[in-house]
């Protein structure tokens, strides 16, 4: 049995790994576990194979594990195949290169911080996002209000 720390390195790994996961879906609107083999699940499945692979230092044994399929999990070999078909087809489908713009910089977020660090920078990008359609006066206004309760 490997040491300790090991053990707890890549349960922190299978964590984040998860993260990820969960975020893939949520941006897709399914669920990335399911072992249907329909294009609808595949795609947001392979793309977060590839993510999580691109992002995160976890064998392709251990990745597979985190996908159940109809006979257990996916084998380090089914992973090499979903990771290898987003980085083939990525130069030509455009519409799998924008997915992939759009998750990568969070996906590599929920792969370098903790959990508590990722829930303040989950924050700061909702507050990001309500501060967008704002003009300069209101945000002025909101950070007085905010300097007044500090």
């Amino acid at each position: 049995m490997p040491p300790l720390e090991v053990r707890r390195n890549l349960e922190e790994k299978i964590y984040r790994a998860n993260r990820i996961i969960d975020y893939v879906g949520d941006y897709f609107n399914v669920n990335v576990r399911n072992k249907s083999r329909k294009r609808e699940y595949t795609m947001p499945k392979q793309i977060a194979i590839y993510l999580i692979d691109r992002y995160i230092v976890i064998s392709l044994s251990e990745i597979g594990k985190l996908f159940p399929t109809a006979r257990g999990y996916m084998d380090h070999s089914n992973v090499h195949f979903c990771k290898y078909k987003i980085i083939d087809i990525m130069p030509f489908d455009k519409e799998i290169k924008n997915h992939i713009n759009n998750l990568k910089e969070d996906a590599k977020e929920l792969a370098r911080l903790d959990n508590n660090e990722f829930l303040i920078y989950k924050e700061k990008q909702n507050i990001l996002n309500l501060l967008e359609g704002l003009d300069i006066e209101e945000i002025i206004k909101i950070r007085k209000k905010i300097a007044k309760l500090v």
